[in-house]
């Protein structure tokens, strides 16, 4: 049954981005279908967020994020699943992952997840992610919602679901030439460590949003 749901829901969405007006990153390299206009409005965005945009009861947020890539990192599954566990536990209760996936986008891997946790008011917050590399960039977009399942809502599956890179731009840049007796992991750890940090900072920014809605105002 639940399966059920989740198809129809992504059925939905599917149509969605099918009517969705594109938004290309400044560079011309990723898109989404830009949220309904007629009930999301854009609002400001810090680095490393590129736009954001939210309704007006703050219930939703949706934003699109890049940041360069150091030559020759690779995205592993598991390291990403741990840091968005890190972010939302900076900031939330019990934050738990509900899905996570990987799947080939026009022939590039696209890491997607969700988590689920609660403010201190008890209301229930979700939050799903996307992330694929191109070139010299990692690029993310996220939906947060309060007291709205971001993997299942029509608008926030629709976001998440358009996410493309065009064709043509290379998975990753080229590795950088080692230096002597680097460990062919610290680009790696150190690339995560910085798209953690660089999230967690951002994640406090839009907190008050969800907690002014949670506490009614």
């Amino acid at each position: 049954m639940a399966r059920g749901i989740v198809g129809l829901v992504l059925a939905f969405a599917a149509a969605g981005v099918a009517r969705g007006e594109e938004w290309r990153t400044p560079d011309g390299v990723a898109s989404v279908a830009r949220p309904d206009p007629a009930r999301f409005v854009a609002v400001g965005a810090d680095p490393p967020a590129l736009v954001v945009w939210e309704l007006p009861d703050g219930t939703m947020r949706m934003l699109v994020w890049e940041m360069p890539a150091p030559p020759g990192v690779t995205l592993a599954k598991g390291h990403i699943e741990k840091g968005f566990l890190r972010e939302v536990n900076a900031n939330f209760a019990d934050a738990e992952l509900v899905a996570s996936e990987v799947e080939a986008r026009d022939g590039r891997e696209v890491f997607t997840m969700t988590a689920k946790a609660r403010d201190d008011a008890g209301i229930p917050v979700y939050c799903t992610q996307a992330i694929t590399l191109a070139g010299a960039k990692t690029y993310k977009v996220m939906a947060f919602g309060a007291g709205k399942n971001t993997r299942a809502d029509p608008d926030a599956a629709a976001f998440v679901a358009s996410f493309r890179v065009v064709a043509g731009v290379p998975a990753a840049a080229p590795p950088a030439a080692a230096a002597p007796n680097q460990k062919p992991a610290v680009n790696d750890v150190a690339y995560n460590a910085g798209r953690i940090a660089g999230m967690c900072l951002f994640v406090a920014g839009v907190l008050w949003v969800i907690r002014r809605v949670s506490r009614g105002g």
